[in-house]
Order: C-alpha cells, then sequence, then structure tokens
C-alpha cells in the first residue's frame, strides 16, 4: 500500500489524507456507479488514455451531487492566460500519464 500505517507517522494514513483534502468520501448511494465506470477502464496505453480519462471525469461527477459540481463551475484562470486552473490540471495530468505510465 502507498499510505503510511505506523501510528505517528507523516502521512498518517488514507484518513490523514482524506483529512488534508486530499481524498473525497462520496456517498454510499453513489459507490457502486462510480465503481462500475472505472472498472471499464483499460490498461492504460496510448491509445486508451483519453478514453480512461473520460470514464475518470464520469466517475468524479457521479460521486459528487449537482450542487458540488455547480460550485466548482467558475474557476480561477492561470496568471496572464485564458486557461482555467483545472484545464491546467488536466494537461499536466495527461503529460505526466504520457511520460510515466504509456509504453513509448
Amino acid at each position: 500500500s502507498v499510505w503510511e500505517k505506523s501510528p505517528g507517522g507523516i502521512a498518517g494514513g488514507i484518513k490523514s489524507e482524506i483529512n488534508n483534502g486530499l481524498f473525497e468520501i462520496i456517498a454510499t448511494d453513489n459507490v457502486s456507479c462510480v465503481w462500475d465506470i472505472l472498472t471499464q477502464q483499460e490498461p492504460m496505453s496510448a491509445e486508451t488514455v483519453d478514453e480512461n480519462l473520460s470514464l475518470i471525469d464520469m466517475a468524479w461527477s457521479e460521486g459528487h451531487s449537482l450542487e458540488d459540481i455547480q460550485s466548482q463551475s467558475a474557476h480561477t484562470k492561470v496568471f496572464k492566460s485564458d486557461v482555467t486552473v483545472p484545464e491546467l490540471a488536466d494537461r499536466a495530468l495527461r503529460r505526466w500519464i504520457s511520460a510515466f505510465l504509456t509504453e513509448k
């Protein structure tokens, strides 16, 4: 596992990650739908990146209420650009995946 399990450790396990806002707990009613979507992903490759990211976005949307999604719709622009912070994050994620998770 990637999370530290020892008491008093720096990371504090997954609960600490949630408490620090790095992960979110979704409503129990949404778990099945989100899981069904995520299990449709194929092993990551240059050919599957776009479809896998689309499925991740769909699962993210299903895991949140409409109110949560609408509250996130007004996004800040990156300094001196027309790019929103989420757009920049999506581009960075795509490049990271291409660099480290797909074969060249």
